[in-house]
């Protein structure tokens, strides 16, 4: 991040997610969506004792009474009508009983959500091999707002978050679009990120003094590829970002590494390895040790 992006930047920096304050918890490496997984789990564990105990649900009583109509029909329902009584039977104890082991609004987001950051940690591990370190599931320091992948590297840092899909991908007027959900501020939030890391490393890397460059990225799933071209297109993205919205570059996830790689790399082999340190120990895991 330069000088010239932050005042270029209007609007879109001035975003700032609220992000309360919880007091500190050991940490652990849970590796990509480590702590999502976590969220998940809790999440069905809560709905499991929501349900209770499956004998005290009286749909377990009705399906499995519709269970024995489907045995009782197959054995005394004759050789043709036994067998559709008996499958009608089984639908309907299936369709009974279904509702209590379904997975829940925030269960499938959540799925959807590892899903699409295991996506792009397979992508972005090809890059370890050109001098950058992949930080998947960590911490914006001092708050517990997470960032799906951090990395450092010869071109400075990249805060990469992959692109939310609930729906469709337009723009409507000025305003990117997933489905009806306006991106705007998730845009904003992602310059917010980039800033809060940037003041914690100018604080611990002093000594050089630290300025960047540091990189805000959202990948778009190849599903969504088309999204690039359209956006190309679009009258209200600014002739010097072709790939971009809001100040916010996006690119392929199966093309961030040509992409990364083909950055300026100002920094040295050495300055390399403590700005990973620095940046590893600033943004820790997000995922909890208990």
């Amino acid at each position: 991040m330069t000088e010239d992006s932050r005042s270029e930047r209007s609007d879109a920096g001035s975003f700032a997610p609220h992000v309360p304050y919880i007091a500190p918890r050991k940490r652990r490496d849970g590796g990509p969506a480590g702590s999502l997984e976590q969220a998940r789990e809790r999440e069905r564990a809560l709905r499991a004792a929501e349900r209770g105990p499956a004998q005290r649900d009286p749909r377990t009583w009705v399906a499995a009474a519709l269970l024995v109509a489907a045995v009782v029909a197959l054995l005394l329902g004759g050789a043709l009508l036994g067998p559709a009584l008996c499958l009608a039977a089984l639908l309907a104890a299936a369709a009974v009983i279904a509702p209590r082991y379904r997975r829940g609004a925030a269960d499938r987001a959540l799925t959807a959500q590892i899903r699409r950051e295991r996506h792009t940690a397979r992508a972005l591990e090809e890059l370890r091999g050109h001098g950058w370190t992949v930080l998947h599931d960590r911490l914006v320091p001092g708050t517990e707002h997470r960032v799906a992948h951090v990395l450092a590297g010869p071109a400075g840092v990249v805060v990469a978050t992959p692109l939310p899909v609930h729906g469709p991908v337009h723009q409507r007027g000025d305003a990117l679009m997933t489905g009806d959900v306006i991106l705007t501020e998730w845009f904003g939030a992602r310059w917010w990120e980039v800033e809060q890391i940037n003041e914690e490393l100018a604080q611990r890397l002093s000594g050089w003094p630290w300025k960047g460059p540091i990189y805000p990225v959202v990948l778009v799933s190849p599903e969504s590829r088309g999204l690039l071209a359209r956006l190309r297109r679009e009258p209200a993205v600014p002739a010097r970002f072709p790939f971009a919205y809001r100040d916010v570059a996006l690119r392929s996830t199966d093309r961030v590494r040509h992409w990364v790689t083909a950055m300026p790399a100002p920094l040295g082999q050495l300055a390399v390895a403590e700005l990973t340190s620095e940046l590893a120990d600033a943004c820790p895991p997000a995922a909890t040790a208990d």
